[in-house]
């Protein structure tokens, strides 16, 4: 069974009316589904508050995968406009040398040679679903590797900046599994 770690995505809009003084909020929740899902900005709404969080790396042999990384930002938007929204999934755990370790749900990679499969990012797309049209991202975890038994020498990298984390790996300096 996959146990995700922060794959989710939150959308806070407010809607003020001038001269009324009225304001009012609306908190809106998305989960991963395996599907695209999308969102109409209600009238009013010009800027939305966004918290995208992306899919935890499978854990490989002995080693534990990557954090998905994280991206809060507000998004300016228009009242009508249709928001494609992706919520990435947890990567695979290793399961045995004959089984594929697949990468989550949205862009994970899938894990091979004890690793486990990379997170799914959690992505907004504006204008069409093509990842030409990924406006906002947060990475998904790197697969989590073999060697040791000790869960951070070869655990996936996190993911998350403009280039995810490189993994960690018992014998080398330059990583497996890097974060998105």
């Amino acid at each position: 069974m996959k146990h995700g770690f922060y794959k989710k995505l939150i959308l806070l809009t407010t809607i003020i009316l001038w001269g009324c003084g009225y304001v009012m909020s609306q908190t809106v929740v998305f989960n991963y589904t395996g599907a695209a899902q999308s969102y109409t900005v209600p009238t009013g709404v010009f800027s939305v508050l966004v918290d995208a969080k992306g899919a935890r790396g499978g854990a490989g042999q002995y080693s534990r995968g990557g954090f998905g990384g994280r991206v809060q930002c507000s998004l300016a938007v228009t009242p009508g406009q249709v928001l494609s929204v992706y919520v990435g999934d947890t990567g695979t755990r290793f399961m045995g040398l004959s089984i594929l370790s697949a990468g989550g749900y949205n862009s994970g990679g899938n894990g091979q040679d004890y690793g486990g499969g990379g997170g799914g990012s959690t992505d907004i797309r504006i204008g069409g679903v093509a990842l030409s049209n990924r406006i906002i991202v947060a990475g998904g975890g790197g697969g989590g590797g073999y060697y040791s038994s000790s869960t951070d020498y070869e655990r996936g990298g996190n993911g998350g900046g403009l280039t995810g984390e490189n993994g960690y790996s018992y014998y080398t300096t330059t990583g497996v599994g890097l974060g998105g």
